[in-house]
């Protein structure tokens, strides 16, 4: 079972700040928490517009948009986290799709209102809106992480036991890493552990030396390589959960 509210006030944010999903601490008028707000904001505004007699069909559209605002709000709550999907933005894109082409072309502005449930609809659209506004203002001034790599980490595989070269390495000694880009391109190459190491004794200077030959193919800036290739480094000598919360800040 997960956690209860035994106490609905904590006293935690009294001198004006309040705690991230990471378990920082930031000012309630910061950037990331004005997005929450505004997320959070937006969530109500869809359920009041579910409290309304409306159709079946889009009842379940709007429940499954609250499920996903509140994947939304989990990434802005952590600092560096990026798991929204790019199959998430697809199936509302089909959906808009799906109910334009059986509406006729819209040749005026309209304005909102004409029913409880249509003026409703209209508030959750203008607060979508400024959600939209204050994750830009975030991504502004603050890091956030990158959904192209989100993406990108989400379809990298590796196999660990690669069809052997024809006249050495019989052994599987490596492995092979395939990336596969939103249009479907894909990249392959094969890594090899240095001669009589075990597979965990690879050296560093042959992982960068794929890495720097792989990722750019993604479409990443070679700045961009380089100090993501940098964390990885990095991430050997971490020792707690707090050293890793603020290597991928």
């Amino acid at each position: 079972m997960g956690h209860r509210l035994s106490k609905i006030y904590t006293r935690t944010g009294d001198s004006g700040e309040t705690g991230l999903g990471d378990g920082s601490r930031t000012r309630k008028d910061s950037p990331r928490v004005v997005a929450l707000g505004e997320i959070d904001e937006l969530n109500s505004a869809v359920g009041l517009l579910l409290a309304e007699q409306i159709p079946e069909k889009i009842r379940a559209v709007l429940e499954n948009i609250q499920h996903d605002l509140f994947d939304l709000g989990g990434d802005v709550s952590i600092p560096g986290r990026a798991t929204m999907t790019e199959a998430q933005v697809q199936r509302l894109e089909t959906l808009l799709d799906e109910f334009n082409s059986v509406l006729p072309p819209l040749k005026e502005f309209i304005l909102p209102g004409g029913t409880r449930a249509a003026g409703l609809a209209h508030l959750a659209r203008t607060v979508c809106r400024r959600a939209e506004r204050s994750i830009v203002a975030l991504s502004s001034a603050e890091k956030v992480a990158d959904p192209v790599i989100a993406r990108l980490i989400d379809r990298i595989t590796v196999d660990p036991n690669p069809p052997p070269y024809p006249d050495r390495f019989a052994h599987h000694h490596g492995a092979t890493v395939t990336i596969t880009l939103k249009d479907g391109r894909r990249f392959s190459d094969h890594v090899d552990f240095p001669r009589g190491s075990a597979p965990r004794g690879i050296e560093w200077a042959d992982v960068d030396a794929k890495y720097r030959r792989l990722v750019p193919l993604s479409g990443l800036t070679q700045e961009k390589v380089e100090a993501s290739l940098a964390v990885v480094h990095r991430l050997d000598a971490v020792k707690t959960v707090s050293e890793l919360t603020r290597l991928l800040r």
